[in-house]
């Protein structure tokens, strides 16, 4: 199996950093400490190469920890601004929805009373319209007063107000007063999605009664996302806007990408002592990425040349990098193999640099994974 050399390189912390070369390679613990033999003929049937480190240009920078985020308006809740129960569904959970898709409708019987106080005073405006124009032609043929006239005029003015407001509150509860009938009652309110994006969830259940202004529907919108990235105190001087980034996810499936510091926060966190960096990038196509999804940065921040081996030299286990050196040849051609734990100081171009290096050794360069694999194989037969 192939492994993403940044990758793993991403989950190894850094404790110092140095202009020099640190020796980088350590002996194992006994508990790790791994020997096994193998012959020519068999490193040549599993495609294990041996070879010696090389010097490489190396990227050295700082590591650090984050997650994917989104912006607050990317993200929206559809609500009912009256009281209802759920009647039926239009989408499911996870679907993607448009801005103003219907997302469910919700039976009340509000809508019937302001359906009936919206048409009680387009009636009794229609009425007052007329006696109003009644009033004018009597007040110029000076037989009626102009008082009644007056008085006409105040009631349409009142009814007005209200035939807006009922009209605005059926707007509210997304009824157009177009869409209204004297012979067809509406007992519907019909809840539309607020912006485009991926329904999330769904906080209620068919028959669920809702309170006014309660929350119905949690929409994202997954098509521009960023990650916050958390450095330390004493990292702070190393690091500036539009400085490159890149991300690595803990799925491996999911290739590394690069992105920018967008802004630095201005506050330390009292508690972990961090320093927010927000971060912009564009997701790998193909690829399903999501909030909350955990990143490991890698900021570049120096270049060195270095002793390094290549990806397939390096095998990964619970968050530490190991390598396998030849530790001897025994009189029948055996190779017998060490497995040792290093640190890394760098990568670039699929290689990752491993520190001091005698010059003599040879290491398995291709099919660590296929030599890993084998010996976890004597493990379990021990």
């Amino acid at each position: 199996m192939k492994i993403n050399i940044l990758s793993i390189f991403f989950l190894i912390i850094i404790a110092c950093q140095s202009k020099k070369e640190a020796p980088a390679l350590e002996a194992a613990t006994a508990k790790k400490e791994t020997h096994i033999a193998l012959d020519s003929a068999q490193l040549q049937l599993m495609h294990i190469e041996l070879g010696k480190p090389t010097r490489q240009a190396l990227e050295g920078g700082i590591t650090a920890n984050g997650k994917v985020t989104i912006l607050a308006n990317a993200m929206a809740d559809a609500s009912c601004t009256y009281r209802g129960t759920v009647d039926k569904f239009f989408v499911k959970e996870g679907q993607p929805v448009k801005k103003g898709q219907l997302l469910m409708e919700l039976t009340t019987p509000e809508i019937i009373n302001w359906q009936q106080d919206y048409w009680k005073a387009k009636s009794e405006l229609s009425f007052l319209t007329q006696e109003l124009d009644r009033q004018r032609v009597l007040n110029q043929e000076n037989v009626g007063a102009k008082k009644n006239l007056q008085e006409v005029e105040g009631k349409i003015a009142y009814q007005n107000v209200v035939l807006k407001t009922s009209a605005a509150r059926l707007k509210l509860a997304g009824i157009s007063i177009l869409d209204l009938s004297d012979n067809d009652i509406i007992t519907k309110i019909q809840v539309f999605a607020p912006i485009s994006g991926y329904l999330e969830h769904f906080p209620v259940n068919l028959g669920t009664t809702v309170s006014e202004g309660a929350k119905l529907a949690h929409i994202k919108n997954l098509d521009d996302l960023h990650a916050d990235i958390f450095i330390y105190e004493r990292d702070l001087q190393l690091v500036r806007e539009n400085q490159a980034v890149r991300l690595h996810f803990v799925d491996p499936n999911i290739p590394e990408v690069t992105g920018k510091i967008e802004f630095i926060g201005r506050e330390i966190d009292p508690i972990q002592k961090t320093i927010l960096l927000h971060v912009t990038f564009e997701p790998p196509k193909g690829t399903m990425i999501l909030p909350e999804m955990q990143v490991t940065a890698m900021i570049q921040t120096q270049n060195a040349t270095g002793w390094a081996v290549p990806e397939t030299a390096v095998v990964q286990e619970e968050n530490k990098l190991f390598v396998f050196k030849v530790d001897s040849q025994s009189a029948d051609g055996k190779f017998w193999f060490k497995k040792q734990i290093f640190k890394p100081t760098g990568t670039k171009n699929g290689f990752m640099g491993v520190g001091d290096y005698d010059g003599k050794s040879k290491w398995v360069l291709k099919g660590a994974n296929v030599l890993e694999s084998e010996s976890k194989k004597d493990e379990m037969n021990e």
